[in-house]
């Protein structure tokens, strides 16, 4: 996950809430670019948390497509917004619609 910035940088957090230690590698994605603005690998502790990085704050409206993977394969999914609320809804649709999950509720 990534939380709101501090000192001008966004922590990337690595949130381990299984009972065994879980490597891999995680990526975020600026959504309107595809601009890669970080990437790293991590070793979580069983029920652990670490910070993998950080991101510099920005103050434009992005949303940042957050991707991982562990060792054995499994790939996720999640998102951030960046910036200050509110939120244009036009832009969070079309930002949506690259997460790749049923919008069918649109």
């Amino acid at each position: 996950m990534i939380t709101d910035a501090k000192d001008g940088r966004h922590p990337v957090v690595v949130v381990n809430d299984t009972r065994n230690p879980v490597k891999g590698r995680i990526t975020v994605l600026n959504a309107d670019t595809n601009r890669e603005l970080f990437n790293s690998v991590f070793d979580a502790e069983a029920n652990g948390k670490m910070i993998a990085g950080y991101i510099p704050e920005t103050v434009s409206h992005e949303m940042w497509l957050i991707q991982y993977e562990t060792e054995d394969g499994i790939r996720h999914m999640n998102h951030y917004l960046s910036g200050k609320a509110p939120f244009n809804l036009e832009d969070y649709k079309r930002w949506f619609s690259k997460l790749g999950i049923d919008n069918s509720w649109q």
